[in-house]
C-alpha cells in the first residue's frame, strides 16, 4: 500500500479517493506512524466479518484455533458468501 502523510493527504484527497476506489489501499501516517488505512468499502466489510466472526469465538484463543478458523473462512468463494454464513 502507498503511505501519505496527513498532509499530503488532505492537499490530494480527491486523487487519493480515486486511488482507493480503483482498488489500491493507502495508509495513512502521523508523526511517521500508520495512523489509518484507507481501503474500498468491500475491503473493509470483509475486515469486519473476520474480526466478528474470530471474535465470536474467543476464548480461548490459540494459534492452532486462529489458524483452523483462518483456513475455512479463506475458502470462501466471495464476499457475500462469507456475510450470509451463520457467525455463531
Amino acid at each position: 500500500m502507498r503511505e501519505l502523510t496527513v498532509t499530503e493527504l488532505r492537499t490530494t484527497l480527491g486523487a487519493v479517493l480515486d486511488q482507493v476506489g480503483d482498488g489500491r489501499g493507502v495508509v495513512v501516517t502521523r508523526d511517521g506512524e500508520p495512523a489509518a488505512a484507507l481501503v474500498t468499502p468491500d475491503v473493509a466489510a470483509w475486515g469486519l466479518v473476520i474480526a466478528a466472526r474470530f471474535r465470536d469465538r474467543l476464548p480461548p484463543f490459540t494459534q492452532s484455533a486462529l489458524d483452523e478458523w483462518a483456513s475455512g473462512i479463506l475458502t470462501a468463494s466471495d464476499l457475500a458468501e462469507v456475510m450470509a454464513a451463520d457467525h455463531g
